[in-house]
């Protein structure tokens, strides 16, 4: 062999050596990166700017060290059990000893999905980066090293650096999992359509299978994590439980269809422009909106509506951005209110929260309310008087306040009675029932005189609260806003009365001179 040959065939030995090294690293980092993942098994894929916040926000669950259950609500025809069979497919990959289940509606769309998710396992582009993870021959034989596979069964195949146990099974809700313990459940839309959805019966019947039979079969020692992925129609959803009655374990990623919610400060889209104009136009999506409002609002806003339809609407919610009680670093005379709606019970009463708002009202413009910060929580008796006492003598915006309203009610008498010497409490006593109040509030809400403030913490529970309600688990919230609505107002139109009525005595003592 000559020097040169011996050189190229070196030459050619170091490439082969460079490209197993290349393929090694790209197979570890989309085996790590769920990203990766999707770009290498769908190369043609164009990925929108809220399908990579979907990418964002599955890593981010697969990673978090305490489980908690991710809930993707998207309109249909939008991808979402595209990226939930990606997401099986890239699970198993990470490690091969996982076991997952696939939950849908019906046991046939749940074999259907397995099956896309094998499709991807078989693929050229899978296997141009990880061994085989399926059997091929879909039988028991020697070659497939005893993993069964079936229309709704597949057993993992173990590697040199995964072990084996690991499957991937479909169900439909209803069925059984008797003999199988999981520590990963992806749900996709355990209701069919409006017509479930609009049975109790059949909303019960999902429920209880979701937390009776799938909660249930949770691998030893290994942590369940649920990925929810849905559209929603009805406030009572398996989607709107798991949110009512697991809030603090549940996160939710709300997609509209058209986007009217300006408090999610990682859309970057335009007031009313489309989630996906490659799916659905704006236009498209204002004419189904035309046709349903009501179907639209659920199935592509993710904003059911409660049964006699909303009583606000998002579009009536403006945002401010400043700090309108201030004027070229000055401050700006005005009215400082706390409005508070207080609950009963102690701390381990898991039923109402405590709420407290804090509005401006500025004197050159009293048809303008800002509400500036809401405090929220369950609070115990003793915390709820602590906080309001805090509130009102320490801090900064909220001891402006010397108009504090408390419903008289609940742990809002012993609040009125206990800070009367050091804070003391406007009482106010409901006089009608929470949709009433609301009801008179709404000409006020519909005329965009009460603004939210922007990138507050607490604004897309009160916006989700407002634009539910009175469907919405919780209404406190609603209930201390109405209650400052109607305080202001009523002092509003008191004003005015005296203003009218100071001019027609004026007038009436000018004519008695003649």
């Amino acid at each position: 062999m000559s020097a040169a040959t011996g050189e190229r065939s070196d030459t050619r030995h170091d490439w082969s050596m460079l490209e197993a090294r290349t393929l090694d690293v790209q197979s570890e980092l989309a085996r790590r990166s769920f990203r990766r993942f999707v770009v290498a098994m769908r190369p043609h894929y164009a990925l929108e700017v809220y399908h990579l916040r979907i990418v964002r926000e599955i890593q981010a669950w697969a990673d978090a060290p305490q489980p908690y259950v991710l809930i993707l609500s998207m309109p249909p025809g939008h991808a979402k059990s595209e990226y939930a069979k990606l997401c099986m497919a890239w699970l198993v990959t990470r490690d091969r000893s996982t076991q997952a289940v696939y939950a849908s509606y019906g046991q046939d769309l749940a074999d259907q999905q397995l099956r896309d998710v094998q499709a991807i396992l078989d693929s050229e582009e899978y296997l141009a980066l990880y061994p085989p993870a399926l059997n091929a021959r879909r039988a028991v034989t020697d070659d497939s090293r005893g993993a069964k596979r079936t229309g709704d069964y597949a057993e993992l195949l173990s590697t040199p650096s995964d072990a084996a146990g690991g499957w991937v099974k479909s169900i439909g809700r209803g069925g059984g999992l008797t003999g199988y313990r999981l520590d990963v459940g992806l749900v996709d839309d355990l209701l069919k359509d409006a017509s479930e959805a609009s049975s109790p019966s059949t909303r019960e019947a999902a429920w209880l299978w979701l937390t009776r039979v799938l909660l249930t079969r949770k691998r030893a020692a290994r942590a369940l994590r649920l990925l929810v992925l849905a559209t929603r129609w009805h406030l009572d959803d398996p989607t709107g439980r798991l949110l009512a009655q697991m809030g603090d374990r549940c996160r939710e990623l709300r997609l509209e269809a058209l986007r009217e919610d300006l408090t999610d400060a990682d859309d970057p889209r335009e007031l009313g422009e489309a989630l996906w104009p490659a799916v659905a136009t704006a236009g498209e999506l204002a004419d189904q909106r035309a046709l349903d409002p009501a179907g639209f609002a659920s199935l592509y806003q993710q904003q059911p509506t409660p049964s006699g339809g909303r009583l606000v609407e998002a579009s009536w919610l403006p945002l401010y951005h400043d700090t309108p009680w201030l004027v070229d670093g000055r401050e700006r005379p005005g009215r400082w209110l706390q409005s508070w709606d207080l609950r009963g019970g102690g701390r381990q009463d898991a039923g109402s929260y405590a709420v407290g708002i804090l509005a401006y009202v500025p004197h050159d413009a009293p048809a303008r309310c800002y509400i500036v910060d809401v405090a929220r929580s369950r609070w115990s008796p003793e915390e709820t008087l602590r906080t309001y006492l805090r509130l009102s003598l320490d801090d900064p915006l909220w001891s402006r306040a010397v108009e504090r309203l408390v419903e008289a009610a609940a742990d809002g008498k012993m609040v009125i009675a206990q800070a009367a010497a050091r804070a003391p409490a406007i009482a106010i006593r409901a006089c009608a029932s929470k949709h009433d109040r609301a009801r008179a509030a709404q000409p006020h809400l519909r005329a965009a005189q009460v603004e939210l403030r922007a990138g507050s913490s607490w604004l897309p529970d009160l916006m989700h609260e407002l634009v539910t309600f009175p469907g919405a688990p919780n209404d406190d919230q609603m209930d201390a806003l109405t209650q400052l609505i109607a305080h202001l107002w009523a002092r509003v139109a008191s004003d005015r009365q005296a203003e009218v009525h100071q001019r027609r005595t004026g007038r009436a003592r000018d004519l008695g001179r003649y």
